[in-house]
């Protein structure tokens, strides 16, 4: 839910797992929802040179004309040759597709890059009022899970068990109430959480266009798709239902799939909100989760828990079978140890931090305690020493009852 600092812009994004090469789309969705012609655009980079980047043979794209050219500004972020890409489309000889498919060969293998194509209603209006529609019948109340019938005039959905009223307009459903609030520490903020999609999740899109997918977590999204639920505690212009992550408001087995995306080191509870975000999977649907290990304090509204891989497995231990687990290209730990730096060094001040930038990999291989009494360890202001601490503790007192 929340971007890493290191990311220089919400359009780049690793789109596969490590190893692999990354690509991001630059304008993935297009110019204009029913224009005859639009752009499509991108870049791809990895260690491997590109050897070619085509339309899929078998898609409605075949033939397209991809045009080429370097990307040194790619290539001065991530030190990997780059490649970018554009072409020209004319919707008429899409034949209706949802999506274009665009395929890279790199190093002997060939990758895809999943292109929604927008279409249907003619204004974002009547799309995100066709999108709450579709939502609704599969909505229930997160406090009790009961049925939910409209309540006139009111613009709300009323419980069928509890009573319990919850509003919505022509943006989105609000069942974050105030105690929902209290009871998970949800606080007012102007803070906004953007990312963008990777490759597998692109292809999980695609290959669901009936039915629904929740993004548990959303954030901003800069792209519409009539199949995917956003789900937020803010009310973003994107958000399609308000609410927690510990009590969905949605009914058992509702989606074909689920995504997560660093959301769960935020929540108040992640067991339970694990438990949910199965529940509401579809049985044989694909749960999609990432969540950060070693990163500093950082995000909206609090910063709760980080995972390792046994941590993740702990957490979704019941109800679903793990079918891949890895480290994706943005979680390697060189992201860590940028990351990591630059907020050290934004924790000093200015003179000590000069001093400090000028020191080598070498001079800080010691263990901890050999830099005790150090400037640059002495100095480091409380903000810093909260957001990438090694060690917290706690001592507390048992209340009397």
């Amino acid at each position: 839910m929340n971007r890493n600092p290191n990311d220089t812009g919400n359009k780049i994004r690793p789109s596969c797992f490590s190893g692999s090469p990354i690509w991001v789309l630059d304008a993935p969705e297009m110019y204009d929802a029913v224009a005859e012609r639009f752009e499509i655009g991108g870049w791809i980079a990895g260690a491997k040179a590109i050897d070619r980047v085509y339309a899929a043979p078998e898609s409605a794209g075949a033939g397209l004309e991809i045009r080429l050219q370097p990307r040194a500004d790619v290539e001065s972020i991530f030190h990997l040759p780059a490649t970018g890409f554009a072409a020209t489309c004319e919707r008429s000889r899409l034949q209706g597709e949802k999506y274009l498919a665009i395929r890279f060969d790199c190093g002997g293998e060939s990758y895809e890059i999943v292109v929604p194509i927008p279409g249907g209603e003619t204004s974002p209006e009547a799309r995100k009022r066709k999108k709450l529609d579709r939502i609704r019948p599969f909505l229930r109340c997160p406090t009790c899970f009961g049925e939910l019938r409209d309540s006139h005039p009111a613009r709300a959905l009323a419980c069928v068990a509890c009573a319990i009223e919850y509003p919505f307009n022509e943006e989105h459903y609000d069942f974050l109430t105030p105690e929902l609030r209290r009871q998970f520490d949800i606080l007012a903020t102007e803070n906004v959480s953007a990312n963008q999609y990777d490759g597998t999740a692109f292809n999980l899109i695609r290959r669901n266009p009936e039915g629904l997918i929740l993004d548990c977590g959303a954030g901003l999204r800069d792209k519409f798709f009539e199949n995917v639920v956003n789900f937020e505690i803010a009310a973003y212009g994107s958000s399609d239902v308000l609410g927690v992550g510990e009590r969905l408001p949605f009914a058992d087995n509702t989606f074909d799939c689920v995504f997560s995306f660093a959301v769960l080191e935020h929540v108040k509870d992640p067991f339970v909100c694990a438990r949910e975000l199965v529940r509401v999977l579809k049985p044989a649907g694909t749960l999609y989760c990432q969540i950060p290990f070693l990163v500093p304090l950082h995000g909206y509204p609090h910063h709760y828990y980080n995972m390792t891989r046994k941590g993740i497995e702990n957490l979704f231990s019941e109800g679903v079978e793990r079918t891949a687990m890895g480290t994706l290209g943005f979680g390697q730990p060189i992201f860590l140890l940028s990351w990591f730096l630059n907020a050290y060094c934004n924790g000093l001040p200015d003179a000590v931090s000069d001093t400090f930038r000028e020191m080598k990999v070498k001079d800080l291989l010691e263990p901890g305690s050999a830099y005790f009494g150090a400037d640059f360890v002495k100095s480091l202001s409380e903000t810093a020493q909260d957001e990438i601490s090694c060690c917290n503790f706690l001592i507390a007192t048992k209340t009397v009852d």
